[in-house]
Formats: C-alpha cells, sequence, structure tokens
C-alpha cells in the first residue's frame, strides 16, 4: 500500500515541475504595433503582404478603400513558439480619395508603434520621384491630423532623430533567420527630450514616424537596359534622386522582387526591428543594383554625391522630366483608334423621321433627302444599327455601276403604277358604297310593303267584325 502512493506522489511531482518551467519560460507580450502600407495599383502592394503575412496572394488583392489584416508576431525563444504580439495591417487604395480613412489607422496612439511603408512600381519608372513625393504629402496630410490632437510633436520628432543617429553599422555576418532573442521596442527607448544636431538635408521634412520606401519589381532594371537602352548613369541618377528624397523625410530605401524573391525576407526582418527591436544584423548593400538596401540612418548627402560624380551625362541639378524621357511605347491595346460618336435614339430616329417625310412629300423627287448626310451614314453611326456596319459587305464593279436614265425611268414608271392602283382603290371603294345604299333602299321598301299588308288585314277583320 505505501509503494502505492509513492508511486502517485512521484508523477503528481512530474506534471508540477513541467508547469512551472512553462510559466517560468513564457515570453512576456509586447504592445500592439501598427503597419500601414500605401501605393497605387500594381505597385507590388499584395506580393510584398503575402510573404510578410506569410498567407495566400489572393487574401490582398486590391480593396475598395482602406483593407485591414494582421500579423501574429511569435518568438521562438528557447525552442518554444509563443505568440508575443500582433501587428495591424492597413492597406489604403486611391490615396488621394481615401486620405481621410488614415485617421482610423494613423491615431495618437498607433502612431507611438506605427512604420509607413511606400510602394513605389520600379517599372513606371518615369513617374517614380512624382508617386513618392505624392504618397509623402499624403503622410503629411495625416500626421498633420494627428498632431492637431493633444499628441506631443516634439517629443515624436525627437525620437525620430534619435533613431537615425543610433544606427550603427551591424558587426559579424549577415543574419537572414528570424531572431531568437526579444528587445523592447526601439522607439520606446529613444530619446525624448535630447535634441541632437543632424547632419546636411536629414530630416528636413520630419514627421515623426519611420518610414520606409519599397521599390518593387527591381528585377526590370536588367531588361530596361535592353528595351529602352537605360544605362548605368540613368538607374544611378534615379537612386540618387530617390535617396535625396529619403534622406529629407529621414526613411529607408529598398529593392525588392517577387519575382526573383530580392530582399522580400531582409524587409519583413528589417520592419519587425523598427517594431518591436527583434535582432537585425544585415549591413547595407549598395553594390548589387537589384538588392539596394539603405536603413534608416545609414546614408548622408557625400554617399549620395558618389553616385552622378562620374558620370558626365546626368546629375542631381538635372530635372527629372529631362533625364527619363518618356520613351515607353504604347502598349497595343493603348492604342488610339478612329472614333465614331453615335447618335442618340431619339436623334436618330428623328432624322430617320425627317427622311420619311421628304420622301412621301416630295412626288417630283421622292428620293431626294432633305439633309446632306446620307441614310446609310446615319444608320451606322446609330447605335440601334451599328453592328450591322462592323464588317460590311464587299460588293463587286458589276453591281454598283448603274445608268442614272435608266433608273429614273424606271422610279418614274413605278411612281404612275402605284397612282394607277390609288384610283382603282378609290373607285372600288365608291362602287361598294352605291351597292350598300341601293340595299338598304330595297330593305326600307321591303319594310314599307309589309305594313300595308298587316294595315290592309287588320281592316278587314274589322270590317267583317262589324258586320257580324
Amino acid at each position: 500500500m505505501s509503494v502505492r502512493f509513492e508511486t502517485v506522489e512521484t508523477e503528481t511531482g512530474i506534471w508540477e515541475k513541467i508547469l512551472n518551467e512553462v510559466r517560468a519560460r513564457k515570453t512576456k507580450t509586447l504592445d500592439t504595433t501598427t503597419l500601414v502600407v500605401l501605393g497605387k495599383k500594381s505597385s507590388g502592394k499584395s506580393t510584398f503582404l503575402s510573404r510578410f503575412c506569410e498567407r495566400d496572394k489572393n487574401e490582398f488583392r486590391e480593396g475598395i478603400a482602406l483593407d485591414y489584416s494582421y500579423l501574429e508576431v511569435r518568438s521562438n525563444e528557447d525552442d518554444i513558439e509563443d505568440v508575443v504580439s500582433r501587428t495591424d495591417i492597413w492597406q489604403l487604395e486611391n490615396g488621394e480619395v481615401h486620405k481621410d480613412l488614415l485617421q482610423f489607422s494613423i491615431t495618437p496612439n498607433t502612431a507611438k508603434n506605427l512604420v509607413v511603408v511606400i510602394m513605389l512600381d520600379l517599372s513606371d519608372v518615369w513617374n517614380l520621384l512624382s508617386d513618392l513625393e505624392y504618397w509623402l504629402k499624403i503622410i503629411e496630410y495625416a500626421m498633420g491630423k494627428v498632431f492637431s490632437y493633444a499628441m506631443n510633436e516634439q517629443e515624436m520628432k525627437n525620437r525620430l532623430v534619435s533613431l537615425w543617429k543610433s544606427y550603427k553599422e551591424p558587426d559579424g555576418e549577415k543574419s537572414f533567420s528570424t531572431p531568437k532573442t526579444i528587445i523592447q521596442p526601439k522607439l520606446s527607448k529613444l530619446s525624448k527630450e535630447t535634441i541632437i544636431e543632424l547632419p546636411k538635408d536629414v530630416l528636413i521634412h520630419n514627421l515623426g514616424i519611420p518610414i520606409i520606401v519599397a521599390c518593387s519589381k527591381s528585377d526590370i532594371i536588367s531588361d530596361y537596359e535592353r528595351k529602352y537602352r537605360f544605362t548605368d548613369s540613368i538607374w544611378s541618377y534615379v537612386q540618387a534622386k530617390i535617396r535625396r528624397m529619403c534622406l529629407n523625410y529621414g526613411a529607408g530605401l529598398v529593392y525588392i522582387s517577387g519575382k526573383e524573391d530580392y530582399n522580400l525576407s531582409i524587409f519583413k526582418d528589417y520592419i519587425l526591428h523598427l517594431l518591436y527591436g527583434f535582432e537585425f544584423n544585415y549591413k547595407a548593400q549598395i553594390i548589387e543594383r537589384e538588392r539596394i538596401f539603405i536603413p534608416i540612418g545609414w546614408d548622408s548627402d557625400a554617399k549620395i554625391k558618389l553616385l552622378t560624380m562620374n558620370t558626365n551625362e546626368l546629375n542631381e541639378s538635372t530635372p527629372y522630366n529631362e533625364a527619363i524621357p518618356n520613351t515607353k511605347p504604347k502598349e497595343k491595346n493603348e492604342e488610339q483608334t478612329s472614333e465614331v460618336v453615335c447618335l442618340d435614339d431619339q436623334e436618330f430616329l428623328k432624322v430617320m423621321s425627317e427622311e420619311l417625310t421628304t420622301t412621301t412629300s416630295s412626288p417630283t423627287s421622292p428620293f431626294k433627302p432633305i439633309s446632306k448626310t446620307p441614310v446609310k451614314s446615319i444608320l451606322k453611326s446609330s447605335r440601334l444599327t451599328s453592328k450591322m456596319y462592323e464588317t460590311p459587305k464587299k460588293t463587286t464593279l458589276s453591281q454598283t455601276s448603274f445608268d442614272s436614265t435608266d433608273v429614273t425611268k424606271q422610279l418614274q414608271e413605278r411612281l404612275k403604277s402605284s397612282t394607277k392602283k390609288r384610283d382603282s382603290r378609290h373607285s372600288n371603294r365608291s362602287s361598294r358604297t352605291d351597292t350598300f345604299n341601293q340595299f338598304f333602299q330595297d330593305v326600307l321598301s321591303d319594310k314599307k310593303k309589309g305594313r300595308d299588308e298587316i294595315r290592309k288585314n287588320v281592316e278587314k277583320e274589322l270590317n267583317r267584325f262589324k258586320n257580324n
């Protein structure tokens, strides 16, 4: 009996020990963060978010206005995965129309742990700089509403300055794996009061939040060299202009490609590093044109000038529209075709009514139209009969060649025959009327004869009655 009691006590102690170890290793949860993704249609937002959340791409297709999703952030510390936080993901469609909806995603509460991503389409390199300026103005508009509340504007700006100044080049090898250690969020550790003097052109426009500019479809760089003769100097010029704009707003820059899988995993790790302070050991990369990665705080005015220093063709002072002329040929479906303006249905019927009225009211030339527009062209320009003239039948020379004198004679003969028929119809109608009148008179006369006979019979009977 004593042996059995000792066994049960031993098993209970094992389970308690396991539970205590799990409680001791449970990771502390972190605050919820926010990621806002901006970009025009077909800029690569769906591809990026599908890789970022590790879900199907169809879940992030173009929405109506402001789409919402989320990412459960896990920690694999001590080989035990726990959900430590959640990142709210907002995707804005058509910024100018729906920019007021950003007040639901960028608020005084979410702005403290927020990262904004601007997606640019490298395949539309001609409008790259204008698109970036457009979305930066949208962010300025949203942050202006945030600063209008009781939020401490200077405190947020000081945090972004500290984030820029606190950047240090990572030591050791590049790290592509998810970090196992969790550090407290960087933004909460940054200085709130210290104002640091910044280098030239850095944070001229301080919006108080980290911004990352992502240029998608970077795999087209080599293709555009063959198609449109984009030389290295042109791509260096484009990179310099984008980096200069990022420097003014204190933003990071990354080139990504979903087709070739360029920098997507690095991009995700860097966003989580900014939001949660996860360990991140990937260094800046500017050698490979398709894999550009410039974190916040790395770039400077001197580094940007190196890009265009050795190019005699272009420099930063060259206007973007002159440096990148719109030499892209139009697609086949974009070619301009001859436009046929259709008449309104009521207008078409009115014109046809006039044509018919003219035909019936002019006995000398019944087929002469009153308007200068031929009937066939009117029919062709109408929506009601436009399909009839899409593929006109081919006519031969024998069908179209004729003598105008013969046609005039034929028309006159037809007119005479129609007049004779009309006269015959009138004569037939009058004869039928006469017949009917005669019949009616006969019926009346018959009725009169009948009444006379009845009267005579009555008188005869009365006389016989008197005689009797």
